[in-house]
C-alpha cells in the first residue's frame, strides 16, 4: 500500500489547488464588478478546458512521456494563474481559465491512469483512497483560501501556485508512464465501458449542480449561512462515505453496488424534500453520489482490456466528467426557473438511468 501513498499526495495537491483557485477566480472578478452571466462563463471555460484537455491528451499520450506533457502543462498553469491576478482584460480572464482547466485535465488523467494500471487487487479501493485525498485537499484549500484572499488575493493565489509546483516536483521525480501495447490498432468498444463511463458523467452533473444551487433551494427554509453548511454537510457526506463504502464493489460486484448506490441516492434525495432533516440527509445523499466516482472509475480497469484501453477509456472517463460538470449548472439552472425543485427533478432522473443501466447489465451477467 506504500507505493501508493505519493498518488494519494498527488490528489491532495491537486485538490487543494483546485480549491484556492476556483472558488477563489469568482470571487476575485466579483470585486472586479464584472456581472454574474460572465462570470459564469468564465468559470465554464475551465471545464471546456478540461473536455479539451482529455481529447489532446489521448491524441498526443504516445509520443511523449506522460510526466513531461503534465509538468509542461502544469508550468503553463502556473503562469496563467499569476497572469489572471495581474489582469484587467475580460479575454485573458477567459485565456487563464481556459490554460488552468487543460494542465489540470492532464494532471488527472496521468495520475488517473496510472491508479488504474497498477499491480493492485482492489483498485476501486485505492481510487477512493485517492478520491478521498483529492476531497479533503479541496476542503481545506476552500475552507482557509477565504481567509487568505482577505489578507491578500495575491496570497491566496500564490498557494494555489505553490501546491502546484510541490506537485510538478513529484511527478518529476516519480516519472509516471504509461503502458501501451505494440501494433494497437485503436479501435475501441466503447459500449464495454459505457457503464462505467456514465458514472464520471453522473457525478460531474450532480456535484456541479448542487454546488451552484443547492443554496439557492435551501434559502426558502433556512439562513444564507445555514444554507452554506448543509451544502457542506452534503460535500463532508461524500468525504465521510467515500471509504466504507468503496469496498461494496469488491463484495458485491460492481453493477450491484452502484445499483445500491443510485436506490441510496435516490432515497436521500426524496427525504431531503420531504422531511426537515435535510442536513442529515444531505450527508447520506453525498456519501451515496460521490462514491460513483471512485468505484465507476476503478471499475474501467477490467481483466480483458489492453493498457491501451484503459488509457483510452480513462480519457473518455475524464471527457465525460467534465461534459457533465458543465452540463449541471446549464440545465439546472434552466429547469429551476420552471420548479423550484428542479435541482432534485435533473438529478433524480440522471441517478435513475445510471442506476437502471447497472440493474440490467446486474441481470445480463448473472
Amino acid at each position: 500500500m506504500k507505493k501508493f501513498n505519493i498518488f494519494y499526495l498527488l490528489g491532495f495537491l491537486v485538490g487543494g489547488a483546485t480549491g484556492f483557485f476556483i472558488p477563489l477566480s469568482t470571487l476575485f472578478l466579483s470585486e472586479k464588478n464584472i456581472s454574474e452571466n460572465v462570470i459564469g462563463m468564465i468559470s465554464s471555460t475551465y471545464f471546456v478546458a478540461m473536455v479539451i484537455g482529455s481529447y489532446l491528451f489521448l491524441r498526443i499520450c504516445k509520443k511523449f512521456d506522460a510526466y513531461k506533457l503534465v509538468i509542461a502543462a502544469l508550468g503553463v498553469a502556473i503562469v496563467a494563474i499569476m497572469t489572471y491576478i495581474q489582469s484587467d482584460s475580460l479575454p485573458l480572464y477567459f485565456l487563464c481559465m481556459f490554460v488552468v482547466g487543460l494542465g489540470i485535465s492532464f494532471n488527472f488523467i496521468t495520475i488517473q491512469n496510472g491508479l488504474s494500471q497498477s499491480d493492485a487487487e482492489d483498485k476501486t479501493m485505492i481510487t477512493g483512497i485517492y478520491a478521498f485525498f483529492f476531497a479533503i485537499g479541496f476542503a481545506c484549500s476552500t475552507a482557509c483560501g477565504t481567509t487568505l484572499f482577505a489578507i491578500s488575493a495575491k496570497l491566496a493565489f500564490g498557494m494555489a501556485c505553490l501546491l502546484i509546483l510541490i506537485d510538478m516536483a513529484i511527478i518529476y521525480k516519480i516519472k509516471i508512464k504509461l503502458s501501451f501495447t505494440e501494433n494497437e490498432k485503436g479501435n475501441y468498444n466503447f459500449m464495454l465501458f459505457f457503464p462505467f463511463i456514465l458514472g464520471g458523467f453522473t457525478y460531474g452533473f450532480i456535484e456541479n449542480a448542487f454546488s451552484s444551487f443547492y443554496t439557492i433551494y435551501l434559502k426558502n427554509y433556512y439562513s444564507l449561512k445555514f444554507s452554506g453548511i448543509v451544502l457542506g454537510a452534503f460535500v463532508l457526506g461524500g468525504i465521510i462515505g467515500m471509504l466504507p463504502l468503496s469496498i461494496l464493489p469488491q463484495k458485491m460486484g460492481i453493477h450491484k453496488a452502484c445499483f445500491v448506490f443510485s436506490i441510496g441516492a435516490l432515497l436521500g434525495l426524496g427525504l431531503i424534500l420531504a422531511t426537515d432533516f435535510k442536513l442529515i440527509f444531505s450527508i447520506f445523499s453525498g456519501a451515496c453520489v460521490c462514491v460513483i466516482y471512485p468505484s465507476t472509475l476503478a471499475a474501467l480497469n477490467m481483466k480483458e482490456v489492453t493498457g491501451n484501453e484503459i488509457v483510452w477509456a480513462t480519457g473518455v472517463y475524464s471527457i465525460f466528467y467534465s461534459v457533465g460538470s458543465a452540463l449541471g449548472p446549464f440545465i439546472t439552472g434552466f429547469v429551476m426557473s420552471i420548479t423550484q425543485i428542479g435541482l432534485f427533478v435533473v438529478s433524480g432522473i440522471l441517478i435513475m438511468l445510471f442506476g437502471a443501466v447497472h440493474l440490467y447489465k446486474s441481470v445480463l451477467t448473472n
